[in-house]
């Protein structure tokens, strides 16, 4: 019995989050999606490289990166993000 409910625990935490990238990668919005498509600068227009390399924690674990040509922090989706 407890492995039944051990096994239904687990698909139910699977399945919330296929449902939370999913929703994310449709909206273009948010931490959970996963974005295909190229990147590019908000400020200045550069392409970022597909092989990116995060310069802080936030970067490493949901993605995004710096420009290297105006050094604006943008996310996973190209948006930028403002620094506080």
């Amino acid at each position: 019995m407890i492995i039944i409910i051990y096994l239904f625990v687990m698909i139910l935490l699977l399945s919330v989050g296929l449902v939370l990238v999913i929703i994310s990668t449709n909206k273009r919005e948010g931490r959970w999606g996963i974005n295909t498509s190229t990147v590019v600068c908000p400020k200045c227009g550069t392409t970022f490289p597909k092989r990116r390399k995060p310069a802080n924690l936030r970067q490493a674990l949901w993605g995004g990166g710096t420009c290297q040509n105006c050094s604006c922090e943008v996310d996973k989706w190209g948006k930028e993000l403002n620094k506080i």
